[in-house]
């Protein structure tokens, strides 16, 4: 595991499922931070890549299917 991710991380998800970002250093107040101090919390994340590794391994593939795409539709 990469040192820097040893005491937890946050991860930014887009509503749609399409992009995560994963920040390690997690504030203690991180509940009760803005909405512009999380964005710049997110923007600040590196993005996790589809495939790569995560901090504890490879990534598990999010499933959540696309309105369009949904199987009962």
């Amino acid at each position: 595991m990469d040192p820097s991710y040893r005491s937890g991380w946050l991860v930014f998800e887009r509503e749609d499922g399409d992009e995560r970002r994963r920040l390690s250093g997690v504030p203690d107040d991180w509940t009760s931070l803005t909405p512009q101090r999380l964005a710049e919390l997110c923007a600040a994340a590196t993005p996790v890549v589809a495939g790569r590794a995560t901090p504890t391994g490879p990534q598990a593939v999010w499933s959540r299917p696309k309105p369009d795409t949904h199987p009962d539709r």
